[in-house]
């Protein structure tokens, strides 16, 4: 007995053990039932002493937290720069170093996730929640809990002449997933090299290099461009500037705020070695484009007044006659009273003629001294042709800016729908209850809220469009309105509307009398409305007035209806007037 009671005490300490670290009360005893070692106990049960039941309760509770206190394995790294973007602005005598970075710590707990080193020192930080301090030799993010930061950073650096003639700049950014380098404002005889990396040059000069990821010590070194040539001149001799004239043909075209500018400028000159030119653009001149045979490159140089110049170079020397095309685009608020159309010009040169060619906006008026309409313009150099195509336009020959006095003229309103024809049924009974059954085919392209003023009381029974249930829209206690889709693309560009309504007015008098009915009114131009109206046949009618005229009946079931017909109207309400006295009466 004393060994039963052991082993069934082991058992029951196995059971608990288990459930606790490994699976559900339900998988043990499946185990337990599968085990040919193990008796089979279905339906047993088992007594133990309290001392006992602490023991195995105490060995659970042990193992319960053993588990708990199991952590996953730690991240490979605490922090990591996902991305790092340094741009290098180097002017006379000074450089200026900006850096933006988006930084991840994996980790909770003080950490210094290097950044940047070298030669440039910091002017500004800011970050959000962090610090950048310096740490180990490096400008280092200081953060503390886990999450995503970033920083953007600016720093002084050396001028291109303070350079070490051997070592260049010092600039050793730290590991980074992406890491990338933009150099601007080199002249063209300035190039910027790190190591053997490679590196493309923007149209407008910017050099830009891909760094790796691992970091590292890299130094920039400046040097002497050389322009390839076809002719390979004589490097000796001097380059001589050049005074140039120029000719433009600048087309304009606005289009959501904004001036388009596209065009060909003519370049002459007499003298100098005709390698460089400098035009000026407007201040606000953005996505300036320059392309020209034996071209080599172009850039922006400083301009007086904060003026945006570019200075375009040519391969080959000693050619006096060069075109460029060009496009840029000006911001243009459509508000403005004032348009300034503004073309290029040449820096430095004596003289500067455009032909002006400005695309009409629809709807503006446009008045300038020297500005001409299309009708009075001399001919337009053939490639503008194809860009204006057949629209309107007008001209300018300038040697300066046009400013024009811009006018919106005002537009005139049209039915953006019309109803082409409205047939009405009405059915009145004695007692002055009506029934108005009514037909409306409505043309127009595209959605359309159309709203219908009803007579006092009207109570809607049926609403179809185009053979579908509708429910329109009870606006007010006499507006209702009807929410209609544009017609498919391949119809003809209609919608028949068909609803029933009833109302009452005055009961009708025994004898005699006058009853005054009224059609829905809406704003929508109607270009033909037929009134079939029907009274108890005991009645007879005597006269009638109103805003409708009286048509011919033949084609109407109904034997003695009164026809009533408008054509041509809008925004009025068809009523009418009926005089009626009982039949048999005076001998009728």
């Amino acid at each position: 007995m004393k060994q039963t009671r052991v082993f069934l005490a082991t058992v029951a300490a196995w059971v608990a053990a288990t459930s606790v670290l490994t699976s559900s009360r339900a998988k043990d005893e499946d185990t337990l039932s599968r085990d040919p070692n193990l008796p089979s106990m279905s339906g047993a049960r088992v007594t133990i002493a309290y001392s006992e039941l602490k023991s195995l309760l105490q060995a659970a509770e042990a193992a319960k937290s053993k588990l708990g206190t199991e952590k996953k394995a730690p991240p490979p790294m605490k922090g990591v720069v996902r991305s790092a973007t340094y741009t290098l602005t180097v002017t006379d005598g000074s450089s200026t170093l900006e850096a933006d970075y988006e930084i991840e710590s994996l980790v909770d707990g003080w950490q210094a996730i290097p950044l940047l080193a070298g030669d440039a020192r910091l002017e500004r930080a800011v970050t959000d929640s962090a610090s950048v301090v310096w740490h180990n030799d490096y400008y280092c993010l200081l953060v503390e809990s886990k999450g995503v930061y970033t920083a953007e950073l600016t720093l002084a650096a050396p001028a291109p002449e303070q350079w070490n003639t051997e070592k260049g700049m010092q600039f050793a950014p730290g590991d980074a997933t992406l890491s990338r380098l933009e150099i601007v404002g080199l002249s063209d005889q300035q190039d910027i090299e790190i190591g053997s990396l490679p590196s493309t040059r923007s149209a407008e000069g910017t050099l830009v290099f891909h760094l790796p990821a691992k970091r590292s010590e890299n130094f920039l070194r400046i040097t002497q461009a050389i322009l390839e040539t076809d002719s390979k001149p004589d490097k000796s001799a001097e380059i001589i500037p050049s005074i140039w004239n120029i000719q433009s043909e600048i087309l304009a075209d606005y289009a959501d705020g904004r001036l388009s500018y596209r065009g060909s400028v003519y370049c002459q000159t007499d003298a100098g070695s005709g390698v460089s030119i400098d035009l000026a653009f407007p201040k606000k001149a953005t996505n300036l484009a320059i392309v020209g045979d034996d071209l080599h490159q172009w850039q922006f140089v400083k301009g007086e007044d904060g003026a945006r110049n570019a200075r375009a170079y040519w391969k080959s020397r000693d050619v006096l006659d060069r075109k460029l095309e060009l496009s840029y685009e000006i911001p243009q608020s459509p508000l403005a009273s004032e348009w300034i159309f503004q073309a290029p010009s040449v820096t430095g040169g004596s003289d500067t003629q455009t032909l002006l060619a400005i695309a009409a906006v629809d709807g503006l008026e446009l008045i300038a001294d020297g500005l001409k309409a299309s009708v009075q313009s001399r001919r337009l150099p053939s490639w503008m042709h194809g860009q204006i195509e057949q629209r309107d336009f007008l001209t300018a020959e300038t040697t300066s800016n046009i400013a024009a006095k811009a006018t919106w003229l005002p537009r005139l309103k049209t039915a953006q729908a019309v109803i082409k024809n409205a047939s009405y049924q009405t059915r009145l009974v004695t007692n002055g209850a009506m029934l108005t059954q009514a037909e409306c085919t409505i043309e127009h392209r595209a959605p359309l809220n159309w709203v219908l003023e009803v007579p006092q009381g009207s109570d809607f029974i049926k609403c179809e469009v185009n053979s579908g249930v509708m429910k329109p829209i009870k606006r007010s206690e006499t507006q209702i309105e009807f929410p209609l889709p544009a017609p498919p693309s391949d119809s003809a560009a209609t919608t028949k509307v068909t609803f029933t309504y009833s109302n009452g007015s005055t009961p009708l008098d025994p004898v005699s009398g006058k009853i005054e009915l009224a059609l829905p009114r809406t704003d929508l131009f109607i270009h033909r409305l037929d009134w079939e109206l029907s009274i108890p046949e005991q009645y007879s009618t005597t006269g009638i007035q109103g805003n409708l005229d009286i048509a011919s009946g033949e084609d109407s079931a109904e034997k003695d209806a009164i026809h009533l017909r408008k054509e041509l109207c809008r925004g009025e309400q068809p009523a009418t007037e009926i005089y009626y006295e009982k039949r048999g009466l005076a001998g009728n």
